[in-house]
Order: C-alpha cells, then sequence, then structure tokens
C-alpha cells in the first residue's frame, strides 16, 4: 500500500514536471492521451472542449518537435501516440 502511494505521488510529481513546459491545449492532448492508454485519433483530440481542428494540429506539431508525441497517417486517419517512456513514467 505505501509502495503504491509512493508511486502514484511520483507520477504526479512527474506528471507536474512536464506540464510546466507545455500550454492549456498540450497538457488537454496530455491528458486524453494518458486517459486513452497512449494512442488517439487527431479528430478525437480536434473534438476536445474548446479545440479545433486547428488549434489540434498546431499543438500536435509543436508537440512533435519537443518529441513528445509521434503522429503516424493510417489512410485517411491520422493517429496520435504519446512516446512509449513518458507514458511509462507517467502511469506508473
Amino acid at each position: 500500500s505505501k509502495q503504491l502511494d509512493k508511486t502514484k505521488d511520483n507520477s504526479q510529481k512527474l506528471l507536474d514536471m512536464l506540464f510546466v513546459f507545455l500550454n492549456n491545449d498540450e497538457k488537454e492532448i496530455i491528458n486524453h492521451l494518458v486517459e486513452n492508454k497512449g494512442a488517439v485519433g487527431q479528430a478525437d483530440i480536434s473534438r476536445l472542449p474548446g479545440m479545433t481542428r486547428v488549434k489540434a494540429f498546431r499543438s500536435l506539431k509543436r508537440m512533435q518537435e519537443k518529441n513528445l508525441i509521434n503522429v503516424v497517417a493510417h489512410g485517411k486517419i491520422r493517429k496520435v501516440y504519446l512516446k512509449k517512456n513518458i507514458l511509462k513514467m507517467i502511469t506508473q
């Protein structure tokens, strides 16, 4: 029980530290990705509250430049994946 509490506390600290370097839209995207086990469609991100297709595209582009996510095309659909090392750190 104590170990689990310590692990959750460490995960929250890492997430808080990561959020210092992100704007509000990027924080929402990270939260959405974590809730969905690290992978969602780009269209799902554009449907988040307060998000438009253009804002989603620009935020994802910035996040790719920061090396936080990968965007992979699957035909007409683009999937967004949180980097495995980041997902592992956050969900520990």
